[in-house]
């Protein structure tokens, strides 16, 4: 059976070598344009991540600023060691009340 299909095979005649060409080359061309086509997908996404990045390190960065001019927030919570403002004392000072005169007593009742 193989002899059989080896003549079967030599009988075909061979293809026509412009028609090859233009085979080739639609192939050429039209993997280039699918190729364009990725690359520029690609790149518009890339940007977007970029500006996204950009904006989140200005809006992290202005957050970190806040929080560093906020009297009494040490750190940021990142942990212990460098950077950062420290505060001298335990607890915050409580605002002063409202009114503007002295606080109650401690006892809460009237002097």
């Amino acid at each position: 059976m193989y002899r059989q299909d080896v003549a079967e095979y030599n009988l075909d005649k061979p293809m026509d070598y412009q028609k090859t060409i233009e085979l080739v080359n639609k192939y050429i061309v039209h993997t280039t344009q699918f190729l364009n086509r990725f690359a520029t997908s690609c790149e518009e996404k890339l940007e977007t991540v970029s500006r996204n990045l950009t904006r989140l390190e200005i809006t992290t960065e202005l957050l970190h600023r806040k929080l560093q001019s906020i009297d009494g927030v040490e750190d940021g919570g990142r942990g212990g060691g460098g950077g950062g403002s420290t505060s001298t004392s335990a607890a915050p000072a409580a605002p002063p009340p409202p009114g503007g005169g002295p606080p109650p007593p401690p006892g809460g009742g009237p002097p």
